[in-house]
């Protein structure tokens, strides 16, 4: 009976560790795509504006 104990326990432990890989993954999916989704907004909206950011940069004061 021990070790059929032992062995479920070990059992959930192995799912509990691929689940939380999974759920890692899929976080740094997540991020990773609204990284990429920021930057490409951001850099849409300077291509659509650049004389803003441009004076901005040649006029720091």
């Amino acid at each position: 009976m021990n070790v059929t104990k032992n062995k479920n326990i070990s059992l959930f432990m192995g799912y509990s560790l691929t689940v939380i890989r999974e759920v890692k993954f899929h976080c740094l999916q997540g991020l990773t795509n609204t990284i990429y989704s920021y930057t490409f907004t951001h850099l849409h909206g300077t291509l659509i504006y650049p004389p803003k950011k441009l004076n901005t940069v040649k006029n720091p004061s």
